[in-house]
């Protein structure tokens, strides 16, 4: 999520000097919107396959419970490096009033939803909450930013990225049985494979690869 706000605040400049070219700001948004998701894609699939190993893993059996949590908790990445990409948009054109209003808007939703999830359903509850709130912020802030022109596209602009994660989803399932950093490597290899198969990432002679969802 850090790197997500980190990499937010390299394309706040860039959108501020393109945004009177709607052509070249669209194309900017679009494809930071794609390469957002091929970092984040990959954590969420993954992380949902192997969150009991990986719970047992770092703390210890002893933690079994807090696997369900996270399978929830791990989708909230994606969602909230798109909303990223959109507050940074919101911020170049000048609006941070509505910014604001998709901080109100969550931070009411992710009262109510705790009230009502948290007695009754404990940690997985929170966790649910927590990804509900995510995806009501995310959702303002693509709408607003849609309104000045930046609609987000459709998902065939993110299939290169989509095919990568369901062969990595295909590898790590087949893998659960294995020590959970041996799954962890092969599905990291998987995706980084299927993606560059795709034309997701470009590789150039005396140059470094470079992503293109």
């Amino acid at each position: 999520l850090n790197l997500g706000a980190a990499y937010t605040m390299t394309l706040l400049p860039v959108i501020t000097r393109l945004r009177g070219d709607v052509a070249a700001t669209r194309r900017l948004y679009d494809g930071s919107m794609a390469q957002v998701l091929a970092g984040a894609i990959p954590v969420a699939v993954g992380g949902f396959l192997v969150a009991d190993q990986l719970v047992a893993f770092v703390f210890g059996t002893g933690y079994l419970d807090s696997g369900t949590p996270l399978r929830f908790l791990v989708w909230t990445i994606p969602v909230a490096v798109i909303r990223n990409v959109s507050q940074g948009a919101l911020i170049a054109y000048e609006r941070q009033d509505q910014l604001l209003r998709t901080v109100a808007w969550a931070a009411a939703v992710n009262v109510a939803l705790n009230v009502a999830f948290i007695p009754q359903w404990g940690m997985a509850g929170a966790a649910v909450a927590t990804l509900v709130t995510e995806l009501v912020r995310t959702a303002l802030a693509v709408r607003y930013v849609a309104g000045h022109g930046l609609p987000m596209a459709g998902p065939l602009r993110f299939v290169k990225v989509l095919v990568a994660g369901v062969a990595m989803a295909g590898v790590v399932w087949w893998a659960s049985d294995r020590p959970v950093l041996v799954t962890i490597a092969l599905g990291a290899l998987t995706y980084a494979a299927a993606l560059a198969a795709v034309g997701g990432i470009r590789f150039r002679r005396n140059a470094m690869p470079e992503l293109t969802p």
